[in-house]
């Protein structure tokens, strides 16, 4: 009877540790999206004073498994020309009748390293296309780079570095 219940306190404390880590790196994540994306915003206000307004899209491919937008990025409306976000997946293109061929969509794309302690959160925007045969043409223009430290005596990642970089 010890040995099960030393199993089931084990497995429980297991996945509690595990909810607790997604919930840091998901809120880590959002915090750099959210971030880069006013940045963006802000740099498009200067820039451009009579454009249209635009939609940004975020997609969807490569963030953890069962990673959960902020409902800061998620209702993000009217931001200094930005009309609204939507969410897409180039893994089936198929199925984002959305996107129409021939039309260019600025879209902001994840990537997440680690390197010892550091975890470094990168946003890219580009631009993508779809072509008549379904096939994807892409142009990468400017990013974010987001560096979280993790300090083991207060057991929690800071952000430590905030790079903004083009072309």
């Amino acid at each position: 009877m010890k040995k099960i219940i030393f199993v089931v306190s084990f497995v429980l404390v297991c996945s509690l540790s595990s909810a607790q880590e997604g919930s840091q790196l998901d809120k880590m994540i959002n915090e750099s999206l959210f971030s880069y994306l006013n940045n963006w915003a802000d740099s498009y206000s200067r820039v451009c004073r009579d454009c249209k307004e635009y939609d940004i899209y975020i997609c969807l491919d490569g963030y953890p498994r069962n990673f959960v937008f902020s409902e800061e990025i998620r209702n993000m409306k009217n931001l200094k020309g930005m009309r609204s976000v939507k969410f897409v997946s180039f893994m089936n293109l198929s199925g984002q009748k959305e996107l129409k061929r021939g039309k260019w969509y600025g879209v902001v794309f994840p990537g997440i390293s680690l390197e010892k302690n550091r975890l470094i959160i990168s946003v890219t925007k580009g631009s993508i296309s779809v072509t008549g045969n379904n096939q994807l043409k892409k142009s990468f223009y400017d990013w974010g780079n987001y560096t979280y430290e993790y300090f083991p005596d207060k057991q929690e990642w800071i952000l430590v570095k905030t790079e903004y970089d083009g072309l």
